[in-house]
């Protein structure tokens, strides 16, 4: 989501900014044929049109890369022509245009514009990197000298510290994680500080999910999504908040002793647009794309280094928790249930060995497809390891590090072998046990009957041989994470009453917000 009136400061973006104004703007407007004839005034209203205008500039990223421009409403047009001409007179100082353009005439200072050298007549490569330190920059100039360069007083009266949190372990029994105070903190401090994704109207519609006999659960469900409960509504509105701030969807609920608790900011921000508190929702859902909400998390006391954050997540949250709580109980076969990161084991089992010893109901066996070669034509294979009518290759170990490729494919382990550390093939990952020192260190290699499309056909089935076992890993099922069960926890937390905006209250009754627990 781009924020309103903030710069995407993308290299490629910069640069767009800084090609549109040295080979169509300066030129134009400083060195063009009407250039005596545009006053002042002309120029100022010209910059204010050319910034706020909704065309692109010369690309698909026209309208982005304009960001980068200087904002007409903080730099007047006499800011902007100062600094080409100071940077075109920097350019000459150092002989740059002496080696690319006409020498001057006693009548003329010189026509060459500094977009002469780096970025006229297509002279600038377009698949070019962009030189991010380019002192002859109009665009970087700005950001660099008026931009970015600000005093600690200004900092302390309009910066959020992104360092006043860490992540860690609850305290909380069962609450996973939770957010500690990664110093001193006084009261009134902004611990933190959130801009907000808004939905307006269809919040709990978007973040609900369809299960239809999917998870090991029998049946058709609506259940609301995980990031329901990272989210901030009103029983009495359809409006959502979703923060993405740093370390705030740490902070865990406390009624009786909260530290710390949430208010709109007091000024007007990039990311923060007071007016759009007495916006109705409506407004909220026909504003896509802009982020303009925002929260900060404010100490009600001093806090301590090392002490955990909590805040009031409101009475309705709470009474929904402890109804949960008292009538949760365990799915059937629960006892079974396991991640399957949590199977530990130093090999793959084989499709015989899961008759007897499957892997839990949600655990499926997945593996990388790289092979190579039919089998047969290495003497080494003609062996009786691969007894299959399927089309049978030999693993290769791909170019790019295992680790770094996220697709898979199921897959069915259908022979297990122990080798010693000589046989293993060139490029082989290998999944040791012992020491390097160790003449007996051994490992395994697998034959595994690889899916590779999802099609019933005799050939959506491949045999790869001499897979090793970083090629193979178990996984959890789509929807079958414990999040998804369909005995969880879900209710967003409250927005306080003495800060929710009238002009979102738009619903008479909460019972439909508490109903998909």
């Amino acid at each position: 989501l781009d924020i309103p009136g903030a710069q995407i400061t993308f290299d490629d973006l910069i640069q767009e900014a800084e090609r549109f104004l040295q080979r169509d703007y300066f030129p134009f407007v400083l060195e063009g044929r009407y250039k005596d004839e545009i006053t002042m005034e002309m120029k100022q209203a010209l910059w204010n049109l050319t910034i706020h205008f909704p065309v692109e500039i010369s690309s698909a990223n026209g309208n982005r890369a304009r960001t980068n421009l200087p904002h007409a409403e903080r730099y007047s047009w006499q800011d902007v022509e100062e600094m080409y001409h100071a940077k075109k007179k920097q350019q000459k100082d150092t002989d740059v245009n002496e080696q690319e353009c006409p020498a001057p005439t006693d009548n003329d200072e010189g026509s060459c514009l500094v977009s002469d050298v780096k970025y006229g007549n297509n002279n600038l490569d377009e698949n070019e990197d962009p030189n991010m330190d380019d002192p002859f920059s109009v665009v970087q100039s700005f950001m660099r000298e008026r931009d970015h360069v600000r005093s600690l007083d200004w900092l302390y009266e309009n910066g959020y510290c992104q360092d006043h949190l860490r992540p860690g372990n609850s305290t909380l029994p069962q609450a996973g994680r939770g957010a500690f105070a990664a110093q001193f903190l006084p009261a009134r401090t902004i611990v933190g500080f959130a801009p907000l994704i808004h939905i307006g109207i269809y919040g709990r519609d978007l973040w609900t999910i369809d299960y239809n006999n999917v998870g090991g659960v029998p049946g058709f469900a609506k259940r609301y999504d995980l990031v329901i409960n990272y989210s901030f509504g009103h029983d009495n509105s359809t409006v959502l908040l979703t923060p993405y701030g740093g370390m705030v969807n740490y902070i865990n609920h406390n009624s009786q002793s909260p530290n710390v608790r949430v208010q709109w900011p007091k000024k007007e921000m990039v990311s923060h647009k007071p007016t759009w508190l007495q916006k109705d929702p409506v407004f909220l859902k026909n504003t896509r794309e802009k982020v303009g909400l925002s929260l900060e998390y404010v100490a009600l006391r001093d806090i301590q280094e090392g002490e955990e954050i909590f805040m009031d997540y409101g009475p309705e949250w709470e009474e929904a928790w402890n109804d949960h709580v008292e009538s949760w109980e365990p799915l059937p076969n629960a006892q079974q249930y396991q991640l399957a990161k949590e199977v530990d084991e130093p090999y793959f089992r084989t499709i015989h060995e899961l008759g007897k010893r499957p892997y839990p109901h949600n655990v499926a066996t997945m593996c990388l497809r790289s092979y190579t070669g039919m089998f047969g034509s290495d003497k080494e294979d003609s062996s009786n390891r691969s007894k299959s009518n399927r089309p049978t290759f030999k693993w290769l170990a791909p170019l790019k590090p295992i680790k770094d490729i996220t697709e898979r494919y199921f897959c069915v382990v259908a022979e297990r072998h122990l080798i010693k550390r000589e046989e293993r093939r060139p490029g082989n990952a290998t999944m040791a046990h012992g020491n390097d020192d160790d003449e007996d260190l051994f490992t395994y290699e697998y034959t595994v009957d690889l899916k590779i499309n999802d099609t019933e056909s005799k050939d959506s089935w491949v045999r790869v041989l001499h897979m090793p076992g970083e090629g193979i890993g178990l996984y959890d099922l789509a929807y079958t994470g414990d999040w998804h069960m369909p005995n969880v926890f879900r209710r967003h937390i409250g927005i306080p009453n003495d800060i929710m905006p009238n002009a979102w209250i738009n619903r008479l009754s909460s019972s439909s917000s508490s109903s998909k627990q």
